[in-house]
């Protein structure tokens, strides 16, 4: 499993959206980001989100999203999900 790094993040020169795609393995350091970034909207033992929403779907706020499947030991990026949630929400899903 090849995991996402942010020095490959900086190296690839490209914005976070284009570099990580859902279900991309993240390392460590790319959690610490998502958490000092700025204040996270979400941080949870297995959940992390930053705290700039990143668009909005349904009428509330997105956020990108690092998670910790249940029985694993790495993390993963999510996508831009709701406030709390680990699943990207489909436009005019309710």
């Amino acid at each position: 499993m090849q995991v996402k790094t942010m020095a490959g993040w900086r190296a690839s020169g490209s914005d976070l959206g284009k570099y990580l795609s859902v279900g991309d393995a993240v390392s460590a350091d790319m959690v610490d980001y998502f958490l000092g970034v700025l204040p996270p909207a979400c941080y949870r033992a297995n959940l992390v989100q930053i705290g700039e929403p990143n668009s909005h779907v349904n009428g509330r706020a997105t956020f990108a999203t690092v998670c910790k499947p249940l029985g694993t030991c790495y993390w993963k990026y999510a996508g831009n999900c709701h406030r709390g949630e680990c699943t990207e929400p489909r436009d005019g899903a309710r």
